[in-house]
């Protein structure tokens, strides 16, 4: 129904799923057609991305979270808002490195900033948070490289230098 442009019945079809089997392994699926189901229409993009942005954070084992994180950019662009679109696209690129889908993200990032949009910055606990996510997941090079900028970053307190010089030894240790 999704693909046919029947965007109300397939939201119908897919809230009928949800409440029919709230505990099914497709529930995280469901959540994400259903965001994009209201992205898709112009008169509910604004509860699309809401709904994608909950469902990115309810469901962090969703087998496809770049694509989630790039609809939600998209979402974020199609409603106007170019900050909140380049915070999502830089989220996507800061957290899943490696995923294809960067390529796409970094062009919507590229255009947004010859247009004089940044993405919001990222705190040192989000960095420390996101690197050690990186070094978990086996993307060495991108954790110590962000490691290695919160050892310097002016705003990193004590604590967060010595996580990171911490998280630093364990990843080299790999």
């Amino acid at each position: 129904l999704f693909h046919q442009g029947l965007y109300a019945s397939a939201g119908k079809q897919l809230r009928a799923l949800l409440k029919a089997h709230p505990h099914s392994e497709w529930r995280h699926r469901a959540r994400l057609r259903l965001a994009d189901v209201d992205l898709a229409r112009p008169s509910r993009i604004a509860q699309g991305a809401r709904k994608l942005r909950e469902a990115i954070e309810r469901y962090p084992e969703y087998p496809h979270p770049a694509a989630a994180q790039l609809a939600l950019g998209e979402g974020e662009l199609s409603r106007g808002r170019r900050r909140a679109a380049a915070t999502a696209f830089a989220d996507l690129v800061r957290w899943s490195p490696t995923d294809p889908l960067v390529a796409v993200a970094q062009r919507h990032l590229d255009a947004l900033a010859a247009l004089g949009v940044r993405p919001k910055p990222e705190t040192p606990e989000q960095t420390l948070k996101r690197c050690s996510s990186l070094r978990r997941r086996k993307a060495y090079a991108a954790a110590l490289e962000g490691l290695g900028r919160l050892l310097t970053h002016p705003e990193a307190s004590f604590g967060i230098r010595r996580a990171a010089r911490y998280q630093i030894g364990r990843t080299l240790y790999m």
